[in-house]
């Protein structure tokens, strides 16, 4: 029992460093771009980020192909859930939609 809670947290932690490491050039990109732009001043230029940023993709480029992997499988993964949040909000919206065209007869009719 203790053997494979330990296997399982263990996993955990792999999983999670991997995808810390695989997503360590876009934090760096990110904060290269800051950078570039004047530490929040304003007082840089957005195309020397821009070209700075991918600079570092650039050097990263050994692991787009791991990118290239990672991308699809987070997109399959919050596929299912952006679906239905967009089913709750279109269902939410339209019964609201529903309360406020009858409130507006009912007040149409009051008035006459």
């Amino acid at each position: 029992m203790m053997w494979q809670t330990i296997k399982l947290y263990w996993g955990y932690f792999r999983n999670t460093l991997g995808t810390l490491i695989l997503l360590l050039p876009f934090f760096l990109a990110a904060w290269v771009f800051h950078l570039a732009m004047g530490l929040g001043n304003g007082s840089g230029d957005i195309w020397m980020g821009i070209m700075g940023a991918g600079a570092v993709l650039l050097l990263f480029r050994k692991q787009w192909r791991l990118w290239v992997i990672l991308f699809p499988e987070l997109w399959g993964m919050a596929r299912p859930i952006f679906g239905s949040l967009f089913h709750m909000l279109r269902a939410r919206l339209s019964g609201g939609l529903l309360r406020v065209r009858t409130d507006w007869n009912d007040l149409r009719r009051a008035m006459k």
